[in-house]
């Protein structure tokens, strides 16, 4: 099949030129010949897992389509050819993927400029690739914002904050879950949710208390905390997320290891916790047991 590849490049390559081969088409029919043996030799070297020579392929093939002023087609071959980059790992991928999102953009096309962000977000997520990841779900909560689509984008966003705590990047993560969680409780469509983000919040705050400073930690922690409960009216002493926060405050203060994991355990037995929680958490204990072997 490979050779079936390098057939069908030399055949596209000679479409383009003279001689009989080239000479058998004019004008327009020339490229798009030549188009069409370019992605079958993109699409011979794909089912052989030859990246970068089918990446390649198709980036001949999107030469075709310029010439040809076809800018849809153009766009469908650099797609192609940034498939190809990716499965090879190299960095021309991102920068062709920006050039089909901003032909889109420029075209109008923003829902498919949006899906488009996304599903790399999503397949850069999966690799996993936190950086790459993050970039797309900005670019498309960006996109969405332009679309007036707020709810969408602050979706997006989350899922940036969740990257970003999960590398132990609080500060960026507590940015926007304090904006989103302070929005979301303002919202009467979307308070009930708010909670959760706000939750999301104070656990990287907790995260950040410096085992050698816990009193001032505690102190400036408490100051976010009873703002959170002014900002989010439902964020009160009966919801489980609420009860944790405060009884881990109290494992704090005393320096209990034992009362930390028994709130944790209690809170747990309801609220089954995901990946995230389960590692913040955990992370927050690694700060309580430095404070314990400190003033233990």
């Amino acid at each position: 099949m490979e050779q079936k590849a390098k057939e069908e490049m030399e055949k596209g390559e000679k479409s383009t030129k003279g001689g009989f081969l080239g000479g058998l088409f004019k004008g327009e029919e020339k490229h798009e010949k030549a188009r069409d043996h370019f992605n079958l030799a993109g699409n011979y070297y794909k089912a052989q897992s030859l990246w970068l020579e089918a990446a390649q392929a198709y980036m001949r093939a999107q030469d075709m389509s310029v010439k040809l002023k076809n800018e849809m087609d153009a766009v469908e071959d650099l797609q192609n050819a940034a498939t190809c980059y990716q499965k090879a790992k190299d960095p021309r991928a991102k920068e062709i993927l920006e050039r089909v999102i901003d032909t889109y953009v420029r075209t109008n096309k923003i829902t498919q400029a949006y899906k488009l962000a996304q599903s790399m977000a999503e397949s850069a997520e999966a690799e996993p690739d936190a950086k790459a990841a993050i970039h797309w779900y900005k670019k498309a909560s960006d996109l969405m914002k332009r679309e007036n689509s707020s709810r969408t984008a602050q979706q997006l966003q989350l899922r940036c904050a969740n990257l970003y705590a999960m590398g132990g990047n609080y500060k960026d993560a507590i940015a926007i879950y304090d904006e989103i969680g302070k929005d979301y409780a303002a919202d009467r469509l979307l308070k009930l949710g708010a909670r959760q983000v706000l939750f999301m919040a104070l656990l990287c705050h907790l995260v950040q208390i410096k085992p050698v400073a816990k009193d001032e930690g505690i102190s400036a922690f408490l100051d976010v905390f009873h703002s959170y409960e002014d900002a989010d009216p439902v964020f009160t002493s009966q919801t489980w997320e609420h009860i944790l926060i405060t009884k881990i405050v109290e494992a704090f203060e005393e320096d209990s290891m034992a009362k930390y994991s028994d709130a944790v355990s209690e809170y747990e037995d309801i609220n089954p916790l995901d990946d995230l929680k389960s590692k913040l958490l955990m992370r927050i204990k690694d700060v309580l047991r430095k404070i314990c072997q400190n003033e233990c």
